[in-house]
């Protein structure tokens, strides 16, 4: 299968659609959450995946919680 430039968005574009910061689609990408592939120096994902991503999704806001 053939991917258009149209069909994938970049990590920025990621966090914007989920309502989470860039670096946070960076790492659902690099743990294996959410399907992607790096190019140049920009993880893209295919609208596709996002999309099945986003029905289950639920992001949580705030901090971390401090590891003791």
């Amino acid at each position: 299968m053939v991917v258009t430039e149209d069909e994938v968005i970049g990590s920025t574009e990621v966090g914007r659609r989920l309502g989470i910061h860039p670096l946070s689609a960076s790492r659902l990408i690099r743990v294996g959450k959410l399907r992607g592939r790096m190019v140049g120096h920009t993880w893209v994902v295919r609208v596709q995946d996002l999309e099945r991503l986003a029905l289950t999704y639920e992001g949580r806001r705030g901090r971390p919680r401090k590891r003791r």
